[in-house]
């Protein structure tokens, strides 16, 4: 296991950069980032530092999630915490906690700086495996950042996400 917390996650089938796998729950604290390039960091490392509803702090976990769709930066908060009632509180109104279920998504995994046209190119190809795979998407796309800003391009872990159909849900 590596230095920080991540999503528990089965991978069901493997195709060069792109996955098919199968997640456990897990919750994030979100707030509006309409850049989808940081600008809710600082409020959302206060958050687990200890500004939230009963002041507890919590270790830095990963990936950083955007999503498309909402506009918000997230940080995953620990494993531990699965539903909305064991997390802290936010104090104010400008985050929330999110519970992800995303039960089965796609993934595309690339490295280097996550530019808008990367993440651009890199959906494309994801909803391309996608569709070549018969696979059907039901969410928008989730940017995942798993390093710190300073890691080298070249170092860099990205990921775009998507919620498939379980073809398997009985």
């Amino acid at each position: 296991m590596g230095k920080y917390q991540e999503p528990n996650y089965e991978v069901m089938e493997k195709d060069g950069a792109f996955e098919q796998r199968r997640y456990e729950p897990f919750l994030s604290v979100a707030t509006v980032d309409d850049t989808l390039r940081g600008s809710g960091f600082g409020r959302l490392f206060s958050f687990i530092s200890g500004r939230n509803e009963p002041q507890v702090k919590m270790p830095m976990t990963i990936p950083v999630i955007n999503d498309t769709k909402e506009k918000t930066m997230e940080f995953v908060l620990p494993l531990h915490m699965v539903k909305k009632e064991d997390a802290p509180q936010p104090i104010d109104d400008q985050e929330v906690i999110k519970e992800y279920d995303l039960n089965v998504a796609a993934a595309v995994r690339f490295s280097g700086r996550a530019t808008n046209e990367k993440i651009q190119m890199q959906t494309e190809m994801l909803k391309a495996w996608c569709e070549q795979k018969g696979y059907t998407i039901i969410s928008s796309a989730y940017i995942a950042r798993y390093n710190a800003p300073m890691t080298p391009g070249f170092l860099r872990r990205n990921e775009i996400i998507v919620q498939i159909e379980d073809t398997d849900e009985k």
